[in-house]
């Protein structure tokens, strides 16, 4: 209940299949206001910072490629850090479409925080929660 993963919040005629970055920012807002942090996993688009009360931090990582072991390490790190600091912080996390880079920092999360006790364990419950 602490991480959250999601796609990029969506402008323009991506907003058709995506969470339109209004309702993300409504989300959080009216769900977390001022108890998270998002890290956008993608290299290839930001947003304003600014929209999200500059709660947001960048891990640039290539499209179909993982985040360097030292990302993964400092998002570790940070997420843990974060959500020790109060227990209302959630973090989320999103590349593009919230799957592949999103997925690896996600189950990296779960098997540090010894929510699942391996990788396999912590991709089958990534896959049934957000690719079902």
């Amino acid at each position: 209940p602490t991480c959250i993963a999601m796609s990029l919040p969506a402008v323009g005629t991506e907003a058709i299949f995506a969470n339109s970055l209004e309702e993300v920012q409504r989300f959080f807002y009216l769900k977390h206001p001022a108890n998270h942090l998002i890290f956008n996993v993608c290299s290839e688009r930001s947003y304003d910072a600014r929209l999200f009360g500059n709660r947001v931090e960048r891990i640039p990582t290539v499209n179909h490629n993982p985040p360097l072991l030292s990302q993964i390490v400092s998002f570790l790190e940070h997420t843990a850090s974060y959500l020790e600091d109060d227990s209302n912080h959630v973090v989320a996390v999103h590349c593009r479409n919230g799957k592949g880079r999103t997925a690896v920092m996600v189950c990296a999360w779960l098997v540090y925080c010894k929510f699942s006790p391996n990788v396999n364990d912590a991709m089958e419950w990534f896959a049934w929660k957000r690719l079902r």
